[in-house]
């Protein structure tokens, strides 16, 4: 699981993510880390990631959209 603590203009800001929500899961994948997060992002090739989240202590999903960045990188 993963903390959010950053949203600014982000996907994960346009999917209604908000700062403090835990990621639990990235397309059914447990999220343990950052890096783990990045390499699903990475490998989505640009297609919707759908993530298991918790906000006060309550499960919710999000759909984020991932975009290039100013690498090209997802």
């Amino acid at each position: 699981m993963i903390n959010v603590d950053s949203l600014d203009d982000s996907p994960a800001s346009k999917a209604d993510i908000e700062k403090n929500d835990v990621i639990v899961s990235a397309n059914g994948q447990k999220i343990t880390s950052n890096s783990q997060l990045e390499k699903v992002i990475k490998n989505s090739n640009g297609e919707d990631i759908e993530l298991s989240l918790l906000r006060n202590n309550e499960t919710i999903t999000a759909t984020i959209s991932p975009k290039l960045d100013d690498n090209k990188e997802y």
